[in-house]
């Protein structure tokens, strides 16, 4: 799997439902959207911005957290993701969309689950 970045969006739906790597350490967006990277960890007084995780990265913060495991697979036309619980029960996928890679689908994948974590915690 190739280690992708979330994105600038995906970031900061993170940090409002409580991502948070260990340190502090490593890529951040800055308010601005722009990566930059954080040697100093959360210490840093300059610091302000959203950490950029890998997808799997995250992905492991929300199965540990919320026990939703974000999936992708090929299909006819492209890949589409699924999410389950840990469990193995299904919780949502997204047959009818089409993307072009695996990466895009777990991306996708994020977004959704991002999106339905930050409105359950409302």
């Amino acid at each position: 799997m190739n280690e992708n970045l979330i994105t600038y969006k995906q970031a900061i739906l993170a940090k409002e439902v409580g991502f948070k790597t260990a340190d502090g350490t490593g890529l951040f967006y800055t308010r601005a959207g722009e990566l930059a990277a954080n040697t100093a960890g959360r210490n840093n007084f300059n610091f302000e911005g959203y950490e950029a995780p890998t997808q799997s990265v995250l992905c492991a913060w929300i199965r540990q957290r919320d026990d939703l495991h974000i999936g992708a697979n090929s299909g006819y036309s492209g890949y589409f993701y699924f999410v389950n619980t840990t469990k193995g029960e299904y919780f949502f996928n997204s047959l009818e969309l089409n993307f072009k890679t695996y990466e895009d689908a777990i991306s996708g994948g994020l977004d959704c689950i991002l999106n339905y974590i930050r409105r359950k915690k409302r």
